[in-house]
């Protein structure tokens, strides 16, 4: 029996390990599918070869004692893991995206999960009786993989929301050195115990730019949350260094970002309600309801932390014509309650990679499908590299992409971004004077907005390229 609830949190254990991997990678590497595909293909690799090297090891010392020595030397790793991935994971972060989170996983994963991994075989040896090596195995193996399902269901429910990422991974790890020193009758090592507890003290570093402070500091289930001021303006920074996914000035409707050229449509058509498709902490909201105190609008952000955030710093407003909803873009608008004149879409995975789902063919056609017959949908796009130089890699299919759907799609760029605008009907930008933007921003969009044909393949559920296309953009590096 004693065997049997060791092998049920070695599974725990390692799940909750992996899950976390993911979490600690996403500041410096994004949360894209291959960053979540390094990981699990690393704890892949370290399971199999755990598994051999436990099975190899247990052949030649069949006793308890060695096993233990195993998991500790486990556990110590884990615990080095969590007490320095930021400083690593910084030092990797000129590798890129792609490379970056291969070797990051490898550094501080495949060696603990390895020894972790021993436990299976080497306790399907210590309990192997005459012929019954198969019902052993199956046994140890059950038990292991009901371990690990909880395992997930805990770490990504409740543990990692609630906890973080420090206080789960130290958590985890000291319950489960408890565990494995009463189930291998070990005793109580209490000094060697403190000594690897005392590695959750070390603190963990948190870059900031010069001249700007943390304000706030938070994590949610999606994303590692830090704001970011200088006194007077606030910068919302999820998972990634170099990107901000809100910016707002306190004492000023404007921003000097993208954000001001999305007040453009409301401008130059009557239009009296937005849906507003990853609000982030509220920029848009703010600037459209000082523009446009009876517009309805329908704000839709998938981490409720992000609202926290925008209604503590950002200045976001409660106001009886705005609806702060809490879900995923995608499914969304598939069940939204009415139709709308704008819908913005800007939506990123916690750092420069657009969810593909939300930028496909079948998406787009949801979008129209509640869009009244003058409206518009409006998407921000990245658009530049990591030289700052100007690149349509992503612009161009999705704009193709849109082009599928709607009748008229226009460009707009500014700074490292393209907004993308698409309607049904013509567009263009008349002279006008209005104090939600400044006469030369109106003025700069006037001149420089330009059809947009696109290129490339259309984007579609089935078939969808955009994190390979994401990567080329930022660089030979992703």
């Amino acid at each position: 029996m004693r065997k049997l609830v060791l092998s049920f949190f070695s599974g725990f254990t390692i799940m909750v390990l992996e899950l976390l991997g993911a979490r600690m990678l996403a500041p410096y590497f994004g949360n894209s599918t291959y960053v979540w595909g390094s990981v699990i293909g690393m704890f892949m690799v370290a399971l199999a070869i755990g598994y051999s090297l436990g099975g190899k090891l247990a052949d030649r010392k069949r006793d308890e004692r060695t096993l233990l020595y195993v998991l500790l030397a486990g556990i110590a790793f884990s615990l080095l893991a969590g007490a320095g991935y930021s400083h690593l994971l910084g030092a990797l972060r000129h590798l890129g995206d792609i490379k970056g989170s291969i070797v990051g996983s490898a550094l501080l994963f495949l060696v603990p999960t390895a020894l972790l991994a021993m436990v299976s075989p080497y306790l399907i040896r210590l309990l192997f009786e005459g012929d019954k090596v198969g019902e052993t195995a199956g046994k140890i193996y059950a038990v292991s993989t009901a371990g690990s399902i909880l395992g997930t269901f805990a770490a990504a429910f409740y543990l990692i929301p609630s906890l973080g990422i420090r206080a789960t991974l130290f958590g985890t790890m000291g319950f489960y050195l408890l565990i494995v020193l009463v189930t291998l009758r070990a005793g109580t090592p209490a000094l060697l115990s403190i000594l690897l507890m005392l590695l959750y003290l070390v603190p963990a570093r948190a870059e900031v730019e010069s001249g700007w402070a943390v304000a706030h500091e938070t994590e949610s289930p999606y994303n590692f949350i830090q704001v970011l001021t200088d006194g007077n303006e606030y910068r919302l920074r999820l998972n990634k260094k170099n990107s901000f996914h809100t910016v707002t000035v306190l004492d000023s409707p404007e921003t000097d970002y993208y954000y001001d050229f999305m007040l453009l449509p409301p401008l130059t058509r009557e239009m009296r309600s937005t849906l507003i498709l990853g609000a982030g902490a509220g920029a848009n909201i703010r600037q459209l309801l000082s523009a446009f105190p009876g517009m309805r609008i329908d704000a839709v952000e998938i981490d409720p932390e992000v609202f926290e955030a925008g209604k503590q710093f950002f200045g976001l407003p409660d106001h009886p014509n705005v609806s702060l909803i809490v879900d995923d873009a995608r499914p969304f608008v598939r069940r939204a309650p009415s139709t709308y004149d704008l819908a913005i879409l800007d939506a990123y995975n916690g750092g420069l990679h657009i969810p593909f789902y939300v930028m496909t063919w079948e998406y787009f056609q949801n979008i129209h499908a509640i869009l009244n017959a003058d409206g518009m949908l409006v998407i921000n796009v990245i658009s530049a590299n990591e030289e700052g130089n100007r690149d349509y890699t992503l612009v161009e299919p999705i704009a193709k992409t849109l082009g599928q759907v709607f009748t008229h799609v226009y460009a707009l760029d500014h700074g490292i971004n393209t907004l993308l605008y698409a309607s049904n009907t013509p567009w263009e930008i008349p002279v006008l004077e209005s104090q939600a933007i400044s006469r030369h921003k109106v003025e700069y969009a006037r001149f420089n907005l330009r059809v947009e044909p696109g290129a490339g393949e259309v984007l579609t559920d089935d078939r969808s390229n955009l994190d390979a296309l994401t990567n080329r953009m930022l660089g030979s590096k992703q």
